[in-house]
């Protein structure tokens, strides 16, 4: 039982002691919002009538189909893992309307038990990568279709491990058509993972014409060059003319820049990889890009300065880079450093307003320390010119918050 719990379950003398018309509710519910782990949450659900609905918004707001043993690639973890909430469910039904998101994966069992819930309130679902995905014509994709379709849905991620050109085994062309015939009438924000590869093979089209189009804002791409050809044949589901949002991530190609030219207009937010700018990803293609982000993961600085010399004149307002801190530290032994805050403090750069470097996990404490010590020096015309953001402590050492 956690020390919330126990500290806090109201009693009649406690409740006593407490001045009048103090918020005691409200506030026992913002300190159980504070809690990330499930067995604090699950005790708080147990010990108190008072606390159990707050306990279980949490519980059940995020269901994805894992035990803790499922890691270990023991089959039917997932399976029983749904057969469980179905029982819960089942005996408390007033539980389905916490269910905000789901992640599961393409199991035909798994996907008809979670279409007969009543999720009227699921905002976003992801499917799981799976070593045995099915061909297009499984009845998963059925149910997959089904709960894309659901008129509360906002957010859908593909993750998968197997892209097909063909109908075999993999998510093809087909089987995204059949995901998305029907998509949800609001579904704003899309990712697609479908490997770590670039996949050889016929253009990934639709094979199925939809009902309508969703008008997709958000759009994450990572390792996935295939899906563009997707993404621009007039029969796609989607309508990236109002994209604001776009992550792209070693994932370039000349039918991904076609599609990313559909939105170039209002596309306000771009986080990309330093490969993307090498292969083509050109920022003057977006004339109203406020904020950026690039990530370079080793010695790629020359494409990033590149990328950025070629959109002179731009509307970025704020430019993140995130980089290993020894590839930092080798680029302010070469000129690479002072050509980038050159270009970062120029006429090129008119409305920029804030200039960060991040550092990704890797390397010691004291080396991040040192290296963030070295900022101010390494960028002196970004500090004159006061928009050089010094990362913080513990966003230099990469420290995760719930939210």
């Amino acid at each position: 039982m956690c020390g919330l719990a126990l500290l806090c379950a109201p009693t009649m003398s406690s409740v006593a002691l407490l001045p009048p018309g103090l918020p005691v509710q409200e506030l026992w519910e913002q300190i159980i919002d504070l809690l990330d782990r499930y067995r604090d949450l699950k005790s708080c659900a147990l010990v108190s009538r008072s606390f159990r609905p707050r306990a279980q918004h949490h519980l059940f707001q995020h269901v994805t189909f894992k035990t803790a043993d499922s890691t270990s690639g023991v089959p039917g973890d997932e399976l029983a893992a749904c057969l469980r909430l179905v029982s819960i469910l089942a005996t408390s039904p007033h539980l389905h309307c916490h269910i905000r998101h789901i992640s599961l994966p393409f199991s035909g069992e798994i996907l008809a038990r979670v279409c007969g819930m009543r999720l009227s309130r699921l905002l976003e679902i992801e499917f799981l990568q799976t070593d045995n995905c099915p061909s297009a014509d499984d009845p998963s994709f059925g149910f997959a279709h089904d709960l894309v379709a659901l008129p509360s849905v906002r957010r859908v991620r593909i993750d998968v491990r197997r892209w097909s050109f063909e109908d075999g085994p993999g998510i093809s062309p087909r089987a995204l058509s059949r995901i998305f015939q029907s998509p949800a009438p609001h579904l704003e924000h899309l990712a697609f993972k479908l490997g770590n590869s670039r996949v050889q093979g016929a253009p990934a089209t639709p094979q199925l014409a939809c009902t309508h189009r969703a008008r997709i804002k958000s759009l994450n791409i990572m390792f996935s060059p295939e899906i563009g050809d997707y993404l621009i044949h007039p029969a796609c589901p989607f309508d990236l003319s109002r994209l604001e949002d776009v992550q792209i991530s070693s994932s370039m190609a000349p039918a991904i820049e076609q599609a990313l030219e559909i939105g170039r207009f209002t596309i306000r937010r771009l986080e990309c990889s330093a490969d993307d700018l090498a292969w083509g990803l050109g920022l003057n293609r977006f004339p109203h890009l406020a904020h950026l982000t690039i990530i370079a993961y080793g010695s790629e600085l020359p494409d990033v300065i590149n990328g950025l010399a070629a959109a002179s004149g731009n509307c970025i307002e704020s430019l993140i880079l995130v980089v290993p801190v020894d590839a930092f530290e080798n680029w302010a032994k070469k000129d690479d450093i002072a050509r980038l805050d050159t270009i970062l403090s120029s006429s090129a750069m008119p409305a920029l307003q804030k200039a960060e470097i991040r550092f990704n996990k890797d390397g010691s404490t004291k080396e991040h320390l040192t290296t963030r010590n070295m900022l101010r020096s390494s960028f002196p015309k970004l500090h004159v010119k006061g928009v050089l953001e010094v990362p913080r402590f513990d966003a230099v050492c990469g420290a995760t918050h719930r939210h």
